[in-house]
């Protein structure tokens, strides 16, 4: 059977079997799998195409906006067999499609996380989920509780908040010389700052 190679991780065609673990835990499986639904046939006489995500035995489906007629669509290939403009056209999509979750997979483990389908499925549909700020975020939800107070918190507890953004700004600035860092960068374990001052205000 043809195998191709993926960061590290061994990928079939249609099985995607991996022969090597991508991350410290157990055996993984990826695969990836174009289908025309036909149950879903609309009053022109086309089906919409989804992407099924599969890792470790759990699958997501993805509307990849594209239809086309099902007399057209080869599921072995899982692509369209004709080659007029249209057939063409969706057939490149897919293959970008692809090529997207391939590269939604890779930036999860770089990021450390568990690439799993859900995970893949939820960087696709937000690309900026890998990009977006730690600080910029933080900024915004204190605006947020900003708002909430004399609702659901006092103007004290907003002052915590925001006096926590200012610590880790300075801290960010002295530490990593930048004004923000990647929110990926961030622990999830626990704060990303260990001076005793963001401590206290927790």
């Amino acid at each position: 059977m043809e195998r191709n190679t993926f960061n590290g991780v061994d990928v079939y065609p249609r099985l995607g079997k991996s022969s090597k673990a991508c991350l410290p835990s157990a055996r993984q499986t990826f695969s990836v799998v174009f289908y025309c639904k036909k149950t879903k046939v609309t009053a022109k006489g086309k089906a919409p195409i989804y992407a099924r995500i599969t890792t470790r035995r759990q699958s997501t489906e993805i509307y990849t906006q594209c239809q086309i007629e099902p007399e057209k669509w080869n599921q072995k290939a899982e692509r369209s067999i004709f080659r007029d403009r249209v057939s063409t056209q969706i057939n490149d999509i897919l293959t970008t499609y692809r090529a997207n979750i391939l590269q939604a997979y890779d930036q999860l483990i770089k990021e450390g996380k568990e690439p799993n389908c859900f995970a893949i499925k939820h960087r696709l549909l937000d690309p900026r989920a890998g990009s977006k700020m730690f600080l910029e975020e933080l900024g915004l939800y204190c605006e947020k509780r900003q708002k909430e107070v004399g609702v659901r918190i006092t103007q004290l507890t907003a002052n915590k908040y925001h006096r926590l953004l200012r610590y880790l700004r300075e801290y960010t600035l002295a530490e990593y010389r930048k004004e923000d860092i990647l929110r990926a960068a961030a622990s999830p374990a626990g704060p990303l700052c260990a001076c005793k001052r963001c401590w206290d205000v927790r």
